[in-house]
């Protein structure tokens, strides 16, 4: 089975098992945490159990390897990017420290494209992000229904239904565009090799034909999607669902005990990381190689 964002995967695992609420306030909580790291260090031990979750859940340590071709294209363009762009002072400075490096721009071009560390640095820390994401939205859909996404998500919106907002319809609307992720992933591929076996070369050529490979692939796409999106909305219809009836549900929550560790085990993380970020009246001493790890400069 292929493993990719949207796509729920069966299993037996303790993750598999988890409380749908738990692990949608976990994958929340890690991707908000992911953008306010400040150090490759933080990083790093926040992507650790999100990638014990993954082998736990998966059972396939190699995939991981594989999810990192797309930040690593991503990195690359943001890099090329920055180096044009991106206006970076001769002296970066973390914290109150200033990191004098023998060597400041380790190679420019007439000053107009240049390359040093805090470009470096920076386009390195986008391609962490955009791996983190990656990994904890597939952890988060391949072990969790989506019937039980939406069930977490209504959960939470719950407050809303108070101010007389049907909350349903949105999660409705999300578990359906969940549902059609892998769909739209499979029918892509499926245009691309049809595509292909008639002919059109996505790899070779000029960048105008390139162009008019892609649109061949998009068009098709697109009249796919609309399809399908009025076919869905017909059979519903027929089967007489109505968005504003009132929602029973059969399904009934089970709160064991491992689902009360890792939302303790969150709570945690977010509380030391928020102590780390802000460091009240300095209560971190952190050590210079540590500073040295910082990927956000003042």
């Amino acid at each position: 089975m292929k493993i990719n964002i949207g796509r729920y995967v069966p299993g037996n695992s303790i993750i598999h098992k988890m409380d749908a609420r738990v692990k949608l306030f976990a994958n929340v909580a890690f991707i908000i945490l992911f953008f306010l790291a400040n150090t490759f260090i933080l990083n790093g031990l926040l992507l650790l159990p999100i990638l014990i979750s993954f082998i736990v859940a998966t059972k396939k340590p190699l995939h991981l390897l594989k999810m990192l071709v797309m930040p690593i294209m991503v990195g690359v363009f943001i890099l090329i990017i920055n180096m044009f762009v991106l206006k970076t002072p001769s002296k970066p400075v973390v914290g109150n420290e200033i990191f004098d490096w023998k060597v400041h721009v380790w190679w420019h071009l007439k000053d107009f494209v240049k390359i040093d560390y805090q470009i470096t640095m920076t386009s390195i820390l986008i391609m962490i992000r955009i791996y983190a994401i990656m990994l904890t939205m597939t952890v988060f859909t391949l072990s969790t229904q989506p019937v039980l996404i939406t069930k977490a998500l209504d959960f939470y919106f719950y407050p809303l239904k108070l101010i007389k907002i049907p909350t349903h319809i949105f999660t409705m609307i999300i578990s359906i565009a969940f549902r059609f992720v892998p769909t739209l992933v499979d029918e892509a591929s499926r245009i691309f090799k049809a595509q292909a076996s008639r002919g059109v070369d996505f790899k070779n050529g000029s960048f105008k034909t390139k162009i008019k490979s892609i649109i061949v692939l998009i068009v098709p796409l697109f009249v796919s999607s609309f399809t399908k999106a009025d076919d869905l909305a017909n059979a519903m219809e027929t089967r007489g669902y109505n968005p504003y009836g009132k929602r029973t549900s059969y399904r009934t929550w089970t709160f064991w005990w491992f689902n009360v560790v890792s939302l303790f085990f969150t709570i945690v993380i977010i509380v030391l990381c928020a102590l780390i970020l802000s460091n009240p009246n300095n209560i971190f001493n952190f050590p210079q190689w540590w500073l040295a790890t910082k990927c956000i400069f003042n």
